[in-house]
C-alpha cells in the first residue's frame, strides 16, 4: 500500500510542475506559482498517507476523492453559458466626446467654449482632470524620464507619418481577383508584423460621426470606401503587466506606431494597384 500514495503523489507533482512550466513560459507567473504550490502540497500529503500509521488508508482515500472532485470541477461545465449575439451599434460615436479629444481642449478657445456649452455636465469632471500633471508629464506618480521620452518618441513619429495616410493613386488600375488579392493582403500584413488580419464590409458605425482632434475637429465623416481591413498587433505581456508604470504607455505607443506603419504600407500597396485606399 505504501508505494501507491508515493507514486500517486509523484504523478500529481510532475503534472503540476509541467503546468507551472507552461504558465511561466506564457508569462503567467501567478498561475505558475499556484500550480507549483498545489503540486508540492499534494506530494507532501500523499507522502504522509504512505507512512505506516492508523488511518493512512482513510487519508489516502480522502486525498484521492478531493483531488478527483477538483479535477471534475475544473474540466466539467458549470452551467449553461448564454449564446453570444452580436449587437450592431445603434448610434455613431462623436470623437469630440472621447477622453483624448476633451484632453486637448484649451480653456478660452472656441472649441472649448462650444463643447462645454453643449455638454455642461462634463465640465466639472474634466476640469478636475486638467488639474493633474497630465500624461507623460513631470509630476505624475509614475514619471520616468527615459520611459516617457520613449513613449513620446513613438507618438511624435506617428504624428510625422500622418501626411502619408492619403496618397496618389496609380493611373493604371491592375486587374486582380478579389479572393487572391484578399489572401495576399492578409498574409502580407502578417509578414509586416500583424498577428491577425481580416477584411470586412465597411459600415457607417465603424466611423466617427464627427472628428474631434487636430485638423479634423468638427468635420462630419461619411463612408467613402466599401471595405475595411482590420488587423491586430500584440503588446509585450510583461510590459503591460507592469501598469501603471511608465513602461505600459511606452509599449502602448510602440504598438500604435507599429499598427500605423502596417496600415500605411498596406494602403500604399492598394494605391499602387490603382485603387483608392487610406
Amino acid at each position: 500500500m505504501s508505494f501507491i500514495p508515493v507514486v500517486t503523489g509523484t504523478v500529481f507533482l510532475l503534472f503540476f510542475i509541467y503546468a507551472a512550466f507552461v504558465s511561466f513560459r506564457e508569462k503567467e507567473s501567478i498561475a505558475a506559482k499556484r500550480f507549483l504550490a498545489t503540486g508540492i502540497l499534494l506530494a507532501v500529503l500523499f507522502a504522509v498517507a504512505a507512512l505506516p500509521f492508523p488511518g493512512n488508508r482513510i487519508l489516502f482515500g480522502l486525498l484521492m476523492a478531493a483531488t478527483g472532485a477538483g479535477i471534475l470541477v475544473f474540466f466539467f461545465p458549470n452551467g449553461r453559458h448564454p449564446e453570444y449575439h452580436q449587437v450592431k451599434p445603434a448610434i455613431r460615436i462623436d470623437e469630440r466626446d472621447t477622453m483624448f479629444s476633451r484632453n486637448e481642449l484649451v480653456p478660452g478657445t472656441p472649441h472649448f467654449e462650444d463643447y462645454y456649452r453643449r455638454h455642461p455636465e462634463k465640465k466639472a469632471l474634466d476640469d478636475r482632470f486638467r488639474k493633474n500633471a497630465g500624461l507623460l508629464q513631470k509630476g505624475t506618480t509614475q514619471y520616468h524620464a527615459l520611459y516617457f521620452a520613449s513613449a513620446d518618441a513613438s507618438f511624435e513619429t506617428i504624428a510625422a507619418l500622418r501626411d502619408f495616410v492619403n496618397g496618389e493613386v496609380a493611373a493604371e488600375k491592375i486587374a486582380v481577383e478579389p479572393e487572391k488579392v484578399s489572401r495576399y493582403i492578409k498574409n502580407w500584413a502578417k509578414k509586416l508584423g500583424a498577428v491577425d488580419c481580416g477584411i470586412t464590409e465597411l459600415q457607417d458605425y465603424h466611423l466617427y460621426s464627427t472628428g474631434g482632434r487636430g485638423e479634423r475637429y468638427g468635420l462630419k465623416f461619411s463612408k467613402k470606401h466599401r471595405f475595411a481591413i482590420a488587423f491586430t498587433v500584440e503588446m509585450d505581456h510583461a510590459m503591460i503587466q507592469s501598469a501603471p508604470a511608465g513602461t505600459v504607455v511606452m509599449e502602448s505607443g510602440q504598438q500604435y506606431l507599429e499598427s500605423g506603419r502596417i496600415a500605411l504600407q498596406v494602403a500604399r500597396f492598394i494605391r499602387n494597384l490603382g485603387y483608392e485606399a487610406r
